[in-house]
């Protein structure tokens, strides 16, 4: 049986002040809509990049997986992989045992994240 396979085309990250004004518009702030409220209008997938840097907490990650879901009921997430799989010399903290204990870590945090980039 063959598999279904989609492509999705997402954004690498959602806060960037130059965004504002070009794809933000104007009076997104203005009217204290969050980006993740906006972004799925457009968009089926975003790469959350505070991963990289630290722990994903869960409280944060299912308040955006409902901003997203409200607009987009699609929309998923990937998450970048810590920057202690992706750096040489440093190796998985052992709150980190490997990819699998990382990806159980995260996937507690919001259904909607699909994958580790």
């Amino acid at each position: 049986m063959e598999s279904k396979r989609q492509i999705r085309i997402g954004t690498a990250g959602w806060s960037y002040k130059d965004w504002d004004g070009i794809f933000y518009p104007p009076e997104l702030r203005s009217r204290k809509l969050h980006p993740l409220e906006y972004l799925p209008r457009f968009f089926d997938v975003v790469e959350i990049n505070t991963s990289f840097y630290g722990h994903i907490k869960p409280e944060l990650a299912r308040l955006w997986s409902r901003k997203v879901a409200a607009v987009n009921p699609n929309f998923v997430f990937t998450a970048k992989l810590h920057r202690s799989f992706t750096q040489r010399g440093r190796s998985p903290s052992p709150r980190r045992p490997g990819c699998d204990g990382y990806r159980r870590e995260v996937g507690r945090s919001a259904d909607s994240i699909s994958g580790f980039i």
